[in-house]
């Protein structure tokens, strides 16, 4: 990624583009990813099992207020796809919305946050049957949800955090999980202390 980067610093890129996509062929499966991708109000995106590879600004490090790779917006679902050095990963600026089949390849600050400026009560958020491959930190950050937060059929492998809720959330499923190698499990059962 870093020859990449050195190689194409001059060009601007204006949207996300695949590998060698001006021969017209559909055959290739990575995906150059400048800018967050803005998955709009009550729409899917479907990455067919493509690699979407983070080349815009930031890094893969822990500072906060790094670009996401995708927006995910009211009622939207994100869906089929593997991600790496996205900064911080998926946002969800929404209630109502989903992440499905979703590789998170080497997080960097956190893999999916509940992120919101205007208003920090969303609500129903669904990530299911995703895995996350070493996460510094985090792997799920909702601290914002209010309720409805279903957690089903994951894998956390090597992830520092892998899910951070708040004591206040109103109903929280998480069922189904696989979590191996993770430096604080507490994270996922203590109310009362750690948030």
């Amino acid at each position: 990624i870093k020859e990449y980067r050195q190689k194409h610093k001059n060009k601007l890129f204006l949207e996300p583009f695949s590998e060698n996509e001006t021969d017209g062929s559909e055959k290739y499966s990575i995906v150059f990813v400048p800018f967050t991708i803005d998955i709009p109000i009550g729409t899917t995106f479907d990455g067919k099992g493509k690699i979407f590879v983070w080349i815009g600004k930031g890094d893969c490090s822990q500072k906060e207020g790094m670009p996401d790779m995708f927006a995910v917006h009211e009622g939207a679902t994100i869906k089929n796809l593997f991600m790496i050095y996205a900064p911080d990963g998926i946002h969800f600026r929404g209630s109502n919305a989903s992440a499905d089949r979703i590789v998170n390849l080497d997080v960097c600050e956190d893999a999916m946050t509940g992120k919101t400026t205007y208003d920090p009560t969303i609500k129903n958020i669904s990530v299911t049957n995703s895995v996350f491959y070493n996460c510094a930190d985090k792997g799920l950050q909702f601290d914002r949800i209010k309720s409805g937060l279903r957690v089903i059929g994951n894998k956390f492998i090597n992830c520092f955090q892998p899910i951070r809720i708040n004591k206040f959330i109103g109903s929280y499923e998480a069922k189904d999980n696989k979590i191996v190698g993770a430096k604080d499990y507490w994270y996922l059962l203590s109310h009362e202390k750690y948030w």
